[in-house]
């Protein structure tokens, strides 16, 4: 039998206080220790000055607190934490090595609805500590930032893989933007480019907050906690800058994750198969569940779906129509969702993909099941000789006694 590895749970990570933080920065934390704040210089007399080669000029009295500041004020850029001021136990923790065709992604990401399917025509929704579908009863999951997609997954595996067995998270990577964008199948086009940057800002904005039952606590970490791209002129840099957050450590290192192919994650796109295949990626034997378990967690909350389609038409949310007609357009994408499902998994079936044997829709009273069938034996092997692909890592630690999403 094997053993499993030891478990080094993100909640054993101790949380700092304000002034244990002080201390591993090296920043005066007392009233008594803090500097001064300064006053700031407006922009565009600081940009004037810098064209000048001089001071800004002297402003009236009355806003001269507005407009004047030090000489000796140290720069931004040269004073933002790096590595080095990451708190001590945020230090040296670095991801194991992996194949160049392999992707990870942490169980709590690929289980929940942080990475969704949607149209790009549609506009994103904003999220302010809201609580998003997670299949694992054992946690509570919540999401603050701009909503994320499954281009967006595909940009954040690949950061995950420019970590991989090479330096510790938290410090900085760099990376040609070309390159990056090659590795993804897009060609270096201006659109791509912008694509690439906007999905960094995205997942830079992002705060997840996981809340264990079993702990009685809750961890915060983000995706990117620094991305620079072009320099103080607005130049773009040939080097992109990516810094991860270090807490992602504790989702990967000796525990139960997803592994899966990019090269199959790249030929299945970004629509439903794909959010599917990451799903499923962490079972070995998947279990069947509700249709409505993966509406909420591919397409998201139906709170959440109402609130797009009144800002889409501009509805007010206290108007009995407008409810009624939100609620008859969440019906609807309901009955299409049964048909796309289908659809995705026949694509996940297919040969050219590969990753799914089988899979069936069942009743049970009044409710809809879906089951799915993973290769084994000589299926598996020959599946893994073609791509390379063992995404199959999890499901001991996924909670499948209960067929209900928990959010």
């Amino acid at each position: 039998m094997t053993t499993r590895p030891e478990t080094l749970s993100l909640f054993d990570v101790d949380v700092l206080s304000d002034d244990e933080v002080a201390l591993q920065l090296g920043v005066p934390n007392t009233p008594e220790q803090r500097p001064t704040a300064s006053p700031p210089i407006i922009d565009g007399e600081k940009k004037r000055a810098g064209h000048r080669g001089d001071l800004p000029p002297k402003a009236p009295h009355d806003s001269a607190p507005f407009l004047s500041a030090p000489t000796d004020q140290p720069d931004l850029f040269a004073s933002l934490p790096e590595y080095d001021l990451l708190p001590a136990e945020w230090q040296g923790k670095m991801l194991r090595s992996w194949g160049a065709d392999d992707r990870y992604v942490p169980i709590e990401i690929a289980i929940s609805a942080v990475f969704t399917i949607g149209n790009n025509q549609v506009p994103r929704l904003s999220f302010n500590r809201e609580r998003i579908p997670i299949l694992n009863n054992s946690y509570d999951l919540y999401y603050t930032g701009l909503e994320l997609r499954q281009p967006d997954e595909l940009i954040f595996l690949q950061l995950l893989h420019l970590n991989r067995g090479r330096q510790p998270l938290g410090s900085p990577v760099l990376f040609k933007p070309s390159a990056f964008l090659k590795e993804l199948d897009l060609k270096p086009a201006t659109a791509n480019y912008e694509h690439l940057k906007q999905a960094m800002h995205r997942l830079q904005a992002t705060t997840l907050e996981l809340y264990s039952h079993k702990y009685k606590k809750s961890k915060t970490f983000r995706f990117v906690c620094h991305f620079d791209f072009e320099d103080e002129n607005h130049h773009p840099l040939p080097l992109w800058k990516v810094v991860l957050d270090p807490r992602l450590f504790y989702l990967l290192h000796g525990r139960y994750h997803a592994r899966m192919s990019f090269r199959r994650r790249k030929m299945l796109g970004s629509g439903l198969a794909s959010k599917l295949h990451s799903y499923f990626a962490c079972h070995r034997a998947p279990i069947d569940r509700n249709i409505n378990d993966y509406f909420r967690l591919c397409v998201g909350q139906e709170e959440a779906l109402l609130q797009r389609f009144m800002q889409q038409r501009r509805l007010k949310r206290t108007s009995a129509d407008s409810l009624v007609a939100a609620n008859k357009a969440v019906a609807q994408k309901r009955r299409d969702f049964r048909r796309d499902m289908e659809e995705a998994l026949q694509r996940l079936c297919s040969p050219e993909i590969g990753f799914l044997t089988s899979y069936r829709f069942y009743k049970l009273g009044d409710e809809v099941f879906v089951g799915v069938e993973r290769p084994t034996g000589a299926g598996l092997a020959e599946t893994l000789e073609q791509l390379q692909d063992d995404a199959i890592l999890a499901h001991e630690v996924l909670s499948e006694q209960s067929h209900g999403l928990h959010g």
